[in-house]
C-alpha cells in the first residue's frame, strides 16, 4: 500500500520591525516612521498639492523629527522628567472634556479602535518633551538646532539617517561575441532607455539584447555606505 505524509508547511520569513536610525543610545524603528507617516498624510490629504514639498522630503523632515524626539527623550530621563499615570490620566481626562466625553467614554472610544495603548504611549512621549523643552528654557539645558544639525553631519549621523536605494544592475559581459564598440553602444542605448523611464529589471531579465548577451538583476535597497565600488 502506497501513502503519501502531508509535509508541515513552511513558514516564510516576515519582517516585524527594523532599526533606521540610530541617535546616540536610543533608535528610531521603521514602526514608529510608519505610524506617524500614516498621520502626517492624513493631515496633508486636504491641502492642496500646489507648493506642498515632495514626499521624499517630508519623509526625510520626518525622520530627522523624530531622531531629535529621541534625543530630547534621552536628554529627559538623564534630568528626571517623567510622567506617572496619575499626571497621564489628567491629561487624558482634559481631552475627553474637551471632546464632550467623560474620561470613561474616551478610554472605551480608544479601546474600540484599538488605540488605547499607543494613544496613551504617544501622549507620554509629548508630555515629557513637553516638560523637557519648558525646563531647557528654564535650566537651559537644551539640545540646540547646531547640535542636531552637527550630529546629523558626522559620520554617524550620516551613516544612520541615510536613505536607502533600491539598486539594481545590468552586466554586459566582455567575453560575449560582440566588439567594445557594440558593447559601448549597447550600454548608451540601455541609459538611454533607463533615463526614459524604462524598468531596469525588465531589460536585466531580457538575457540578449540586440544578439548582445545581458545579465543582471535587483541588488536590494542599500545605504549609500553599502553600495558596491562600481556604483
Amino acid at each position: 500500500m502506497l501513502g503519501c505524509a502531508q509535509l508541515p508547511a513552511v513558514a516564510q520569513p516576515v519582517e516585524v520591525d527594523r532599526i533606521i536610525a540610530i541617535a546616540e543610545d536610543g533608535i528610531v524603528l521603521k514602526s514608529e516612521f510608519d505610524d506617524r507617516w500614516a498621520q502626517v498624510q492624513e493631515q496633508l490629504a486636504n491641502q492642496p498639492l500646489a507648493g506642498r514639498p515632495a514626499d521624499d522630503v517630508i519623509r526625510k523632515q520626518l525622520l530627522d523629527q523624530l531622531v531629535i524626539e529621541s534625543l530630547q527623550m534621552q536628554m529627559a530621563e538623564r534630568n528626571g522628567i517623567r510622567i506617572d499615570d496619575n499626571q497621564l490620566n489628567q491629561a487624558l481626562t482634559t481631552i475627553a472634556q474637551q471632546n464632550s466625553m467623560s474620561f470613561d467614554q474616551f478610554i472605551q472610544v480608544l479601546r474600540s479602535q484599538g488605540l488605547y495603548d499607543s494613544t496613551r504611549e504617544a501622549l507620554r512621549r509629548e508630555l515629557i518633551i513637553g516638560n523637557f523643552e519648558n525646563a531647557a528654557v528654564n535650566r537651559r539645558i537644551s539640545i540646540s538646532r547646531q547640535e542636531v544639525e552637527n550630529y546629523l553631519r558626522s559620520e554617524a549621523g550620516i551613516i544612520n539617517v541615510a536613505p536607502e536605494y533600491r539598486v539594481a544592475h545590468i552586466l554586459i559581459p566582455s567575453s560575449t561575441n560582440s566588439s567594445d564598440a557594440q558593447r559601448a553602444e549597447l550600454a548608451e542605448l540601455l541609459y538611454q532607455e533607463l533615463q526614459k523611464g524604462a524598468d531596469i529589471l525588465s531589460i536585466a531579465a531580457a538575457r540578449q539584447i540586440s544578439g548582445i548577451e545581458v545579465s543582471g538583476g535587483d541588488l536590494g535597497f542599500r545605504k549609500p555606505v553599502d553600495l558596491p565600488s562600481v556604483f
